[in-house]
């Protein structure tokens, strides 16, 4: 298994992984080691990198498995990495990283939906206006005793921390806008007042609670398949039956299954939904 990143010093660091069974039937993962890949990122580069490890440990008749994430370089099928792997080593079968493929799943749904792809555009902004400035930064932790998370498009396990916050602490972060909405003190600039008013706006539409409350819920199922795909002791089997359950929860909340907090409904069919709100937004 490898995965690349950038550290500290903008250097790509390559994570090596070997994951093997013993005898006793025990699966166990090893952590070999980071190499330093920045002067050659390259499929070629990596396959020297791969050809090593298996000399190294004497894996050529144990190389049964390659695991990446989806970069074009790691997983493309006809010049990447797993193609020239398999090439060398005709066992090594390639699996995409199902963590990976979970995020891609989320991350690429949500953007074929305009209503959703402003809903978290909107998350990141009010992530964003918090975090880039230490006055908003510390009058956020000074006011919400916390920090609001950091939004990351690609891995939904940290944008579902982002959402779980946004709806728990909703009516608090109202508030700590309309105080520097308010400027009092004259403390806060024009444009930092101007953007304040529209998250307020955004917050406290009926959409956004809607889509607080359907997400929320949606991203605590998603986020117990994350951990379950990145733990060590998974198999196959156990992954696929995880998926396989989730994908019946998401058919029972594609049959109208609503719980609206603020107005206290909840149905279990569209035909009878009796909140005007609710069917405001296309539950008929």
């Amino acid at each position: 298994m490898l995965d690349e990143t950038s550290d500290v010093r903008k250097k790509s660091q390559l994570s090596t992984i070997l994951r093997f069974v013993r005898e006793n039937g025990c699966v166990e993962e090893r952590f070999i080691g980071f190499t330093d890949v920045s002067a050659d990122r390259s499929a070629d580069g990596l396959l020297a990198h791969v050809k090593r490890t298996v000399e190294t440990y004497n894996l050529a008749d144990k190389f049964v498995a390659q695991t990446y994430d989806g970069a074009a370089v790691m997983s493309g099928h006809l010049t990447g990495l797993q193609k020239k792997v398999q090439d060398e080593y005709p066992t090594a079968l390639f699996t995409h990283c199902y963590a990976h493929v979970l995020n891609l799943v989320l991350s690429q749904g949500m953007n074929e939906i305009h209503e959703c792809n402003v809903f978290f555009s909107t998350l990141n902004g009010i992530s964003t206006f918090s975090s880039r400035s230490s006055k908003r930064s510390f009058a956020v932790q000074q006011y919400l005793k916390k920090s609001i998370p950091s939004f990351a498009p690609t891995r939904w396990c940290f944008t579902s921390r982002l959402v779980n916050t946004i709806e728990t602490y909703r009516e608090e972060i109202i508030e700590f806008f309309n105080r520097i909405n308010e400027n009092e003190n004259d403390e806060w600039k024009g444009a930092d007042r101007c953007t304040a008013m529209g998250f307020i706006q955004y917050l406290e539409s009926f959409q956004t609670v809607f889509l607080l409350n359907t997400f929320s819920p949606l991203f605590s199922q998603t986020d117990l398949i994350y951990n379950i795909l990145q733990s060590e002791q998974a198999d196959i089997m156990t992954c696929l039956n995880v998926i396989r359950d989730f994908g019946n929860e998401l058919k029972f909340y594609r049959k109208g299954v609503i719980s609206c907090k603020d107005c206290k409904e909840k149905e279990t069919g569209r035909d009878d939904i009796s909140c005007d709100q609710c069917k405001t937004v296309g539950f008929k």
